[in-house]
């Protein structure tokens, strides 16, 4: 590259990438279908380049068309800071989405994440301050605790949301228990970044330290769900401190303990102290005690027959088809430690409300590693997708044979797909009419809906009567 149009690359570039940030444009209003293939090209090139090179290339592709792959592979992280010409313009200056500032009261080699509190209490103006010096590893970990402050502060303010009001939650409410967790992250974040501010961090401080980011993030992306469920169930479920004790009610269980309060859970509800101190919980109905560990059942097979399941992957490792017939699936089933790792490696990409999706609900096959997994939107994936997983195994618990076909599709650099079809029919027993086909296309977004058939009708319908 000619040096002189590098320096006027790298003159040009922070003031394009301050003006686009300037007025707020976002690379999904812009023309995408120009630069591609020279965009991922450049984001595959990234780190052997200039600063004056990267910033000739990203004026190279056409400016807005292909900036998703090239600011994500830029940033070395989720596709969030593809969509922000702010967090483009600071990863071509300082090397992260976040920008970085010398602080004199830092020694060399000592980082920090900085961050201003605005007057709801949320952190604004988040930032890297080194002494004067950085290394990639270290500025990785800060960029991931920058994320995460900056994710607690949205879990924060759909909270609010959601209660309506900033007057405090009644006690035993889920609203009440999700801001006790969230303000739990947010003093294990403080933690961390007092941890990352300190000098000459060994490098068996910094696993250390990763691990427990790692921990942070998978609370984050829980928290994320649990106010998915808590939308879709309504502000008076939010706020009721009594669903909890009902729970417990119905399960014949006694009174929560003076001091503590019964909380509602997924399937069984568990203990908190009313002072918002102190762990989760959790009683033994045997043995007549409380303690933290969760109950575990054995789990249950449920079915007619095995399943004959097949994936189709492509080079890049992103799964294009699930297809298969169902005919059995487990309840309470416990996730291996390698799944729950995969699970930990696919909830970073993609976007910040996304989890790591199972293409197949894990339900149905289990421990399947990568292939069965991609980023999936929290919301879709705990709503309208796990709805249709729950008709297909009413469908295979009365005895059908589901035959199923789900393709992913639309895929970003990221590993990220678009669209997701699920198509599927239905027979029974040796029979090959096909008596009920379900199914639909989704955009792998937020607020997908998705209409399935009632348990009455799966039981009046479609049970196998003839002996199995």
């Amino acid at each position: 590259m000619p040096q002189s149009l590098s320096v006027r690359a790298h003159a040009w570039a922070p003031a394009l990438t301050n003006t686009a940030a300037g007025l707020q444009l976002t690379a999904s209003v812009a023309d995408l279908a120009a630069g591609g293939n020279q965009a991922i090209s450049l984001g595959m090139d990234w780190q052997e380049l200039s600063t004056a090179d990267r910033a000739l290339g990203l004026l190279n592709v056409a400016f807005w068309g292909g900036m998703t792959a090239v600011s994500a592979k830029a940033g070395g992280g989720s596709l969030a800071d593809a969509h922000s010409f702010t967090r483009l313009r600071n990863n071509i200056e300082f090397g992260s989405p976040y920008p970085q500032a010398t602080n004199t009261d830092l020694q060399p080699g000592q980082m920090r994440v900085a961050y201003d509190t605005g007057v709801n209490g949320r952190a604004t103006n988040i930032r890297i301050e080194h002494g004067g010096t950085t290394n990639n590893p270290a500025t990785d970990l800060h960029v991931q605790a920058a994320r995460q402050v900056e994710a607690s502060g949205g879990l924060r303010d759909r909270l609010s949301t959601l209660l309506g009001s900033d007057s405090p939650a009644p006690i035993g409410s889920a609203g009440w228990e999700a801001r006790i967790e969230i303000t739990k992250i947010e003093g294990e974040q403080r933690l961390a970044l007092a941890a990352l501010g300190q000098p000459a961090v060994s490098s068996t401080e910094r696993g250390s330290l990763q691990n427990r980011l790692n921990e942070l993030d998978s609370a984050i992306v829980e928290q994320q769900g649990r106010l998915d469920q808590l939308e879709t169930k309504g502000e008076g479920w939010v706020a009721a401190p009594t669903t909890g004790a009902m729970q417990a009610q119905s399960l014949g269980w006694r009174a929560a303990p003076e001091g503590y309060t019964w909380v509602a859970g997924s399937e069984q509800p568990y203990i908190r102290r009313t002072d918002a101190t102190g762990e989760r919980q959790y009683y033994h109905a045997d043995s007549n005690t409380f303690s933290t560990t969760p109950n575990v059942r054995d789990m249950e097979r449920v079915g007619h027959g095995s399943n004959d399941v097949e994936w189709d992957v492509d080079q890049s490792g992103n799964t294009l088809t699930v297809s298969g017939t169902l005919r059995e699936f487990y309840r309470y089933a416990v996730r291996s430690t390698d799944e729950l790792a995969a699970q930990s490696i696919v909830s970073k990409k993609g976007l910040p409300e996304d989890q790591a999706g199972h293409a197949l609900g894990f339900r149905f096959i289990l421990n399947q590693g990568l292939k069965n997994l991609f980023p999936q939107d929290a919301n879709f994936n705990t709503s309208a997708y796990k709805t249709l997983e729950n008709e297909m195994a009413d469908l295979v618990a009365a005895g059908a044979d589901v035959h199923f076909e789900i393709k992913l599709s639309d895929y970003g650099i990221d590993g990220r797909p678009e669209t997701v079809v699920v198509e599927y029919n239905v027979t029974l027993g040796s029979q090959t009419e096909v008596i009920h086909v379900g199914g639909r296309e989704f955009n792998n977004t937020t607020n997908q809906k998705y209409d399935r058939i009632s348990k009455d009708d799966v039981t009046n319908k479609y049970t196998q009567k003839d002996e199995l």
